[in-house]
């Protein structure tokens, strides 16, 4: 039986940038789940709110968060993110 951990939030990145939350999320995760995903248009940023489950648990989870994000952060278009987990610790 699998563990599930839980990410969300919102990731802001300027128009043009071409970026999908749930295309980098596909291809940095095994068995990643899209619960919801929605993207809104200000001001020349592009703000997509979304949830997904992984298959991981632990420390492992954390850092496979964190190695993700620190990729979406260096994204040239990149303006701001706010991400959230729940992650079981066994």
């Amino acid at each position: 039986m699998s563990v599930w951990c839980r990410c969300y939030g919102r990731i802001a990145m300027q128009e043009g940038s071409r970026f999908s939350v749930k295309k980098s999320v596909k291809n940095f995760f095994d068995e990643a789940v899209f619960a919801d995903s929605r993207t809104e248009h200000r001001s020349g940023v592009v703000i997509t709110e979304f949830s997904f489950v992984f298959s991981e648990d632990g420390k492992k989870a954390a850092t496979m968060i964190d190695t993700w994000l620190s990729e979406v952060v260096e994204n040239p278009f990149y303006v701001y993110s706010q991400v959230e987990a729940e992650i079981r610790f066994t």
